[in-house]
Parts: C-alpha cells; sequence; structure tokens
C-alpha cells in the first residue's frame, strides 16, 4: 500500500503535518511545552529539570516512531519486527538520553474518592479518538495532561512554573468542565493564586486531600514520559494501568484519608524542579 500524500504530491515529511491534514483532531494545537532535561530521584526525593520545547516536536518523535513500529510489526506477521525495518527508532538509540530528542513530561493523576461503607470509587474516562492526538479510544485516568505553561508571557510561567499547579488546572477543564487553560493566553493565570489559598488547600490542611508521587516511567511504545490491558472488555491506556497497580501496592498508606490523587510524577510537596533554561 502507497503512504499518502501531501498536497504538493510529496511525502510527508513530519507526522504532525500528516495528522494535521490527513485526520485532524478536535484538540490539535502547537502549544509551548516543558521539555524534561533532568531526572534525579533519590529517596523520597526528586527533581526535575526543564527547557521548552513544543508539543509537535514531541509527536513527530514519539507517535511516528509509535505509528513505525506497528507498521513493522504487521508487515512482519504480527511478530516482533527487526530493528533494521526500525530507522527512526534506531537514530533514537537510547531512549533515556533526556537531551537526544524532545522528551515532554505527561503528569496522569488517578484520583479516589474514598468511601469505606459503599466502596472507594476512582475516575476514568474514555478518550473520544476524534478529539484527542494520543489515547484516542483508550480509558485513561483524570486528570492528564502534558506539562505546559498557563500563559505565553515569561512573567507568568514563572509565577505558574508548577507541576502541583498544572495538575489543578487539568482538575479544572476535566472535572468541572472549565474551557482549556491552554497557553496561548497573555493574561496572568489564576490557578497560581488558588493554590495558596481555595478548597484543595483547605482539604489538604484538615488531612482530606492527598497527593503522592508514584512513579517517573518511560512507554516503550511511543517513548513517552509518564509513568495493556482491559478493563471489562475496554481497552485501558498503559499508564492507567500503571496508576492503578501503584495505587494498590501502597492502598494502605493512600486510602488513609477521604480524597487521595496518585500522580505520575509528583507536586510540589514531593517533587521540586529546577528554573526553566532557555
Amino acid at each position: 500500500m502507497r503512504p499518502p500524500l501531501a498536497a504538493d504530491g510529496d511525502r510527508f515529511r513530519l507526522y504532525s503535518r500528516a495528522l494535521r491534514d490527513l485526520a485532524r483532531p478536535k484538540l490539535l494545537d502547537n502549544r509551548v511545552s516543558y521539555r524534561l532535561a533532568e531526572v534525579d530521584w533519590t529517596g523520597d526525593k526528586g527533581r526535575l529539570g526543564f527547557s521548552y520545547t513544543t508539543y509537535f516536536d514531541v509527536l513527530d518523535v514519539c507517535e511516528a516512531a509509535a505509528h513505525e513500529f506497528a507498521d513493522a510489526w504487521l508487515r512482519a506477521g504480527r511478530k516482533r519486527p527487526s530493528p533494521a525495518h526500525l530507522p527512526l527508532r534506531r537514530h533514537i538509540a537510547d531512549p533515556f538520553d533526556l537531551l537526544a530528542r524532545p522528551m515532554p513530561l505527561s503528569i496522569n493523576t488517578l484520583t479516589i474518592r474514598r468511601d469505606p461503607i459503599d466502596g472507594h470509587r476512582m475516575y476514568l474516562h474514555r478518550r473520544d479518538a476524534k478529539a484527542t492526538a494520543v489515547a484516542g479510544g483508550m480509558f485513561h485516568v483524570i486528570p492528564a495532561g502534558v506539562f505546559q505553561p498557563a500563559a505565553l508571557a515569561p512573567a507568568h510561567q514563572a509565577n505558574d512554573f508548577s507541576l502541583w499547579r498544572n495538575i489543578q488546572r487539568e482538575y479544572s477543564e476535566e472535572f468541572l468542565g472549565n474551557p482549556e487553560h491552554d497557553g496561548n493566553s497573555l493574561a496572568r493565570s489564576t490557578t497560581s493564586t488558588r493554590s495558596r489559598s481555595g478548597p484543595s488547600r483547605q482539604l489538604a490542611a484538615a488531612g482530606d486531600f492527598r497527593v503522592f508521587t508514584c512513579a517517573v516511567v518511560l512507554k516503550p511504545l511511543t517513548l513517552w514520559v509518564e509513568s495493556r490491558e482491559r478493563l471489562k472488555s475496554e481497552p485501558l491506556s498503559p499508564i492507567s494501568r500503571t496508576c492503578i497497580e501503584l495505587a494498590s501496592q501502597h492502598r494502605n498508606t493512600h486510602l488513609a484519608t477521604r480524597v487521595c490523587a496518585f500522580s505520575s510524577p509528583a507536586p510540589q510537596e514531593a517533587l521540586t524542579q529546577d528554573h526553566v533554561r532557555s
């Protein structure tokens, strides 16, 4: 089967361009994102270092590598393909080399509502394959999102450069149905103020809301940094399965409060971030 061609008759040079022209999802914006540059994880503390990248820079490597593998797997009769048939993945060489390619950070949080009477409940949602560029059609933890600035101006980014506030923005969008904080605004984000004095702060002070770090992991197929299986015959995303398994392993600690959130990676309480380098 011949690959699809761009409007000028040539082959698509970038995965993001092909996705845009052939199967554009509802949410597809080339937003500024924080690029993971360093990871230092010792004991119960962690430190991450960041620079900048864009969402399309990531798609053009990570998702393209996944499609390359899927195509080679099919051509090999649904068997493990030879590295000779994976040129893009060969060029990546060491997937753990944080400086060799644009590497984003996706923050995936499993939210659990503790209920000792009717049973503890976790929240998942099914990602619309027509609306999202990644993990479409799969059940996924909520909230979840790429670590991105809440506003464009440098001063605003410095004010809101926080993993925890990124999680709060995703809670606002996915649980409350508020418009996306897409990073395109020049106005100052309000989540920085709410994070210091709001319901989450009050619940945390009372011990009714806690956030735990589970892990920082690399997905082997797409090489996304995040933390297969089926849930009652429905597809469950790999990161969701990881979060659920880790939550189960540490359930005695995590379910000691009324509302828990399990995140991969962590908010500021357990993880600090280096200043962004240009």
